[in-house]
């Protein structure tokens, strides 16, 4: 009868279409959703839902920690069905508030300000503006080249460090170790501000990116400011050695 004898079709015709709302649906293989146990044993390729499944997995067996689910499913749809795993970071980038908010602030009080005073950029009621002329197309070309150029030449001579590792970090604190050492320390351990002040993050002592591991005795309670001004340049345990 061909694959499994067709999903063991004598054996669950008449429980499949009893008890899986699915059934008349399916376009796999005639009797079954591709949830079916009998389907245990085919390859994932011949088990793709269509659309009205994949709705109802949205809408009801959906089980959420986090909005990464529906994201990413959201940035399929939206990129036509497949995207490389570097578009969908840069998707999800864009979901980030707490880091919009943290781009928009390190913008505002470093590049934004010197080209203001360097008289290239103008900026108003949130709104930065090329303060040039009106540029041709070839101009503007060699602009965006000159700053690639720039761009690469740093770098390649600073590499990942030019980056915030904290916004690096390859073996993030789970959910659950995160709790733990938010309860412990409570409030920022270098300026003492507590999360109704501040955004509070879990540090890590010896940063990863010099060998630094997820131990509890690693980790300390830092808010965004201070941890952004730690970065990754030293391995102070700022914690209270009373405690």
């Amino acid at each position: 009868m061909g694959v499994y004898t067709r999903c063991e079709r004598l054996y669950t015709k008449l429980k499949a279409f009893a008890a899986d709302p699915y059934a008349q649906n399916s376009a796999r293989c005639g009797i079954c959703h591709p949830t079916h146990p009998a389907h245990s044993r085919l390859p994932r390729n011949d088990l793709r839902m269509n659309s009205a499944e994949l709705q109802d997995f949205v809408d009801n067996r959906m089980r959420m920690s986090h909005i990464y689910q529906p994201l990413l499913i959201r940035c399929l749809l939206d990129a036509g069905g497949q995207a490389t795993l570097r578009q969908l970071a840069l998707e999800f980038a864009k979901e980030d508030e707490a880091q919009l908010r943290y781009y928009e602030k390190r913008i505002k009080a470093m590049p934004l300000r010197v080209l203001r005073q360097h008289g290239v950029i103008d900026y108003k009621d949130g709104v930065a503006k090329l303060a040039v002329t009106k540029t041709a197309f070839k101009e503007k070309a060699g602009i965006r080249a000159a700053c690639e150029q720039k761009i690469g030449e740093f770098l390649s001579s600073r590499g990942l460090s030019t980056w915030d590792y904290s916004l690096l970090n390859f073996d993030p604190v789970g959910d659950s170790l995160r709790y733990q050492i938010l309860k412990r320390d409570r409030v920022c351990q270098l300026c003492g501000a507590t999360r109704e002040q501040e955004r509070l993050e879990v540090d890590h002592i010896v940063p990863r990116s010099k060998g630094g591991t997820n131990d509890p005795d690693n980790l300390q309670v830092l808010c965004i400011r201070c941890n952004r001004g730690k970065s990754n340049r030293d391995s102070m345990d700022l914690r209270d050695p009373r405690e």
